[in-house]
């Protein structure tokens, strides 16, 4: 597991993974939209809480992306995404 806090922005970001398996979760503690590095990799979106499905305004970060080493992720105020990395 690895843990990332980025104080000034308040935001954090979590990276979890076991054998094949890997997740990556962006929390947006801030009171503005944020642009939040995602780690190497094929990502598909799991969960987004700004979506219109779980009450939110709507959802803003990618469903599918594909990061190389300076891709960031758009997150709205206040919420969290889930990604699952694609093999």
């Amino acid at each position: 597991m690895e843990v990332n806090c980025y104080e000034d922005k308040k935001a954090m970001s979590v990276r979890r993974w076991f054998e094949s398996d890997e997740v990556f979760i962006l929390y947006n503690f801030s009171d503005g939209v944020l642009e939040l590095p995602l780690p190497e990799g094929t990502w598909e979106k799991l969960l987004e809480s700004s979506s219109e499905k779980w009450g939110g305004n709507g959802g803003i970060a990618d469903d599918r992306i594909k990061s190389f080493s300076e891709t960031k992720v758009n997150l709205n105020p206040q919420t969290f995404v889930l990604y699952k990395v694609r093999k």
